[in-house]
């Protein structure tokens, strides 16, 4: 049963997790279990150093040749690891599951009623809201979303403690999707991307340029557009700070590593 890479201590560590997950009842800081693990078995690395390299493997759970399918979907909770697509659709097939923006398990009902995994309530209300509020004002926008402030102010209203760049990551993987919106005609689509800053993928641009006047700046984000409809936008995006460009760099790592 090998999944982190390496035999014995890693190996150790992926059976701890495995017995460890066997009740989960929430998400597991994983500073706090590498350091319960360390203590139990006299690991020489760091917590953090664990915990990085659980971090690294977790999206490869579904991997594991000798984990039943309950026990990986339990592990994944517990180490709050993005899911596979196969594999979510395989869970769907026994399971009423729940995934927020990156795939992550919020809750998990077996239809036999005998599991049940659940993340708060007020996270799962928390996303919801933070992602209507997205659509609501890129819906409407003339102009660039200044975004790591539209962050900070949701966290104050909700006097959240999510990092303000985990909700950076969320409107990265947001709207990434909004190209695939069905719901949306193409100037919506564009409003929302020019609203959100979001560089424009070559086809889907090819695709606005057929049906109207498209300019992109450097990083193929939308800084005019005039469609045939009548909707005319114009602006320049905002400079946004180091806790966005690092929720971006992030992003564009785990991209490249898939591929």
């Amino acid at each position: 049963m090998s999944l982190f890479g390496l035999k014995t201590e890693h190996d150790d560590l992926l059976k701890f997790i495995v017995k460890k997950a066997e009740s989960v009842t929430s998400p597991f800081n994983l500073r706090q279990l590498c350091r319960e693990f360390k203590t139990k078995n006299g690991s020489g690395r760091s917590a953090k150093q664990l915990a990085d390299r659980i971090g690294r493997y977790r999206e490869r759970i579904h991997e594991l040749p000798d984990v039943d399918n309950v026990t990986k979907v339990k592990m994944m909770f517990a180490v709050k690891a993005p899911v596979d697509g196969e594999f979510l659709e395989l869970m769907k097939k026994s399971a009423e599951v729940e995934v927020d923006e990156r795939n992550r398990i919020l809750k998990y009902r077996s239809f036999d009623g005998r599991v049940l995994l659940a993340i708060e309530d007020r996270y799962i209300e928390e996303n919801k809201e933070f992602i209507k509020l997205l659509r609501e004002e890129s819906k409407t926008a003339n102009s660039p979303i200044n975004l790591s402030a539209l962050c900070q102010k949701f966290k104050e209203l909700w006097k959240s403690n999510t990092a303000k760049s985990v909700f950076l990551e969320k409107i990265i993987k947001y709207r990434q999707k909004i190209p695939e919106m069905k719901e949306l005609d193409l100037d919506e689509k564009a409003r929302m991307l020019f609203a959100l800053s979001a560089p424009i993928d070559p086809d889907f641009l090819k695709k606005l340029q057929w049906e109207s006047y498209v300019e992109v700046d450097h990083l193929n984000r939308i800084v005019k557009y005039q469609s045939e409809k009548g909707l005319k936008l114009c602006g320049i995006h905002f400079f946004q700070d180091e806790t966005f460009k690092a929720a971006v760099d992030k992003k564009t790592k785990k991209t490249i590593k898939k591929k």
